[in-house]
This record gives structure tokens, sequence and C-alpha cells, in this order.
């Protein structure tokens, strides 16, 4: 099977511009519709497949709810998981042995069957910690990550992660976006034991997809400086995704601390309804996307209200109209 790099190789100008669509990304049949619907559109190099950010927690007993409507992503309301304790009964309640795969995987391996065999179709999984954050509402930053309630749940995401991805190896999908929200966390910004066990937790869950054979897209939030610490060019051989909201990817700045292929490059507002031609052209001649060996993408996600004509028109500057 050709992996998502072998395929993107091949490609002048990668790009893939994706963004949420809350009425439809929050159940399967809504997100095969609405990411099928978008390929068509724009014909994008490369498929990531952009269902809610709680639509993996949803087994777990959680509430969620719609929080940011520019975006369009979700957040969990209510958690059976306040305390410490509470993560015990995980893997009594949710036995890995009896795991459905969950509906976002469904959707990801229908998607991969309907999108041309060309183009690589990437899914999109969390961190083990990341998890562990959705779940609690962020209580857990101030646990004690090598307690043997935390330790073991940090066990069982792996394990889940390990499925979730020999799941899309089956299917045919080539690639995983794996989501860390834990990296920008100031209780990691020191060199302490605690920051230190959960970047190597990191690390592992980044050479799970690969051991599994497929090829990674690590997502990391946070200043320059954590990027080779999160992702070690020694340890992993993921892509680096990193998440900038208020200012485009320093591609220049970003590679004297990484050497791993980079993705990103393009802010969240670029397309929005606010913007017009001039500022897209401005901007990606300001930062010569155009001339950049990177994978163009969002920072995190395009504003979901994105005009249709300024994604093409991005799309356009970038690879030329032909």
């Amino acid at each position: 099977m050709a992996l998502f790099l072998d395929k993107i190789a091949e490609v002048t100008k990668p790009i893939s511009l994706w963004r949420h669509n809350p009425d439809s990304d929050r159940c399967m049949e809504g997100l095969i519709e609405w990411t099928l619907q978008e390929q068509e559109k724009f014909k994008w190099d490369f498929v990531k497949v952009t269902a809610t950010g709680t639509a993996l927690c949803e087994p777990f007993g959680v509430e969620t709810e719609l929080v940011d409507n520019q975006v369009g992503t979700t957040q969990i309301s209510e958690t059976p998981y306040v305390e410490l304790k509470n993560l015990k009964g995980l893997e009594h309640e949710f036995p890995l042995d009896f795991h459905e795969p969950q509906w976002p995987i469904l959707a990801t391996a229908e998607i991969r069957r309907y999108v041309d065999p060309g183009t690589p179709v990437m899914a999109t999984l969390f961190t083990p910690e990341t998890m562990l954050a959705k779940l609690t509402g962020g209580r857990n930053k101030k646990w004690d990550v090598m307690s043997a309630d935390y330790v073991n749940a940090i066990a069982y995401f792996q394990q889940l992660l390990g499925l979730q991805v020999a799941q899309l190896k089956t299917e045919g999908v080539e690639a995983v976006f794996l989501a860390s929200q834990v990296s920008n966390r100031e209780h990691l910004s020191e060199d302490s034991t605690k920051a230190r066990i959960v970047r190597e937790r990191e690390r592992a869950a980044q050479r799970i997809v690969k051991r599994f054979g497929l090829d990674c897209v690590y997502h990391i939030h946070g200043s320059l400086p954590h990027l080779d610490a999160f992702n070690d060019a020694n340890q992993t051989e993921a892509i680096t995704h990193w998440h900038i909201d208020e200012a485009p990817v320093k591609i220049d700045s970003v590679r004297s601390y990484n050497e791993h292929q980079l993705s990103g490059g393009i802010p969240r507002d670029l397309c929005a309804p606010a913007s017009s031609e001039a500022q897209i052209s401005t901007y990606v001649n300001n930062h010569e996307l155009a001339e950049q060996d990177i994978l163009i993408t969002p920072s995190c996600t395009m504003n979901q209200y994105s005009s249709e004509g300024f994604m093409s028109f991005t799309k356009e500057q970038i690879k030329g109209s032909n």
C-alpha cells in the first residue's frame, strides 16, 4: 500500500484546507457526505477527515456542546471524570475486547472507499494524554501522572489508539492526523519530571501510528522550543503540524527547531467572509507559500464560514490556475 508521503511526493505544492461543519460533522452520515462534497468542490491533494472534536469521547458517558461558532467545534460540558479515582473504571466499563469501531473511524473508512485511490486520506485521532485532557475537562493537569489510576488510563488509551490505527490500516487509510492539545500547557513548559513523562507519552503515541505502518502528522500546540521536545527527530518520524491561531507559521523559525517535514501555513481566517482576494494574494506572496517545501494546510482548521470562492482562490494562488 502506498503511504501518504509516497502519494504526496508525486504532487506539486500539495494543499488541503479543511474545516468543521457542525450541521454535518457530528454524525457518521453527515461527515461522510460533507467531506465528499468538499473534496468534489475543491479537489484537494489529500483529504483530512474532520469529525467534531469530541466525537471520539462520546462512548465514555460524556455530554457535549457547541461552543465556537466561528470554528464550529464542540467541547465536553458534563463528564464523570472529575476526580483521578474516576479513571479506575475505564477498562471495566468499556473493555477493549468488545470495543466496536467508533463512528469517525467507520466514516473515514467509507470516505477512503469513495475518494480517488490516488488521493491519500488522513484520519483524525488524539494522543492518549489529549483524550484524558478532553474527558476530564483539563483537570488531569493537576493530577499525579505516575499514579496507578493515571498510568492505567494512559495504557488503556494507548491500546485504544493501536486498535483505531489497525482498523484504519485495514481500510486502506494512509495517514493519521494525531492531534495533541497538551503541549502548550504551562505546567509542561519546565524541565520537570512530569513534563518529561508527558512528552515521552506523546512521542510514544506517534510511534504507535508509525509501527502500524501509517504516516503520522503530529498536530502540536505551543511555542517554538517545544517542537523538538514533543516531536524529537531522533525518536519519531512524524510530520510536524504546528498550531498557531494568532500568526502564520514562521517556516524558517520552525525549521531551526525541527527537521521534520512541516505542515501548516494558512491562518484560520484567511478565507473568512471579511477577507478579500487582495489580502489572500498579499499573504501568499509575503510568506512565499508557493515556494515552500511544506504541506499547505490550515494552522488548525479554517473558519467554518470560509468563502468557497476565497478557498479556491487561495489554492490557485499557491498552485497556479492550471
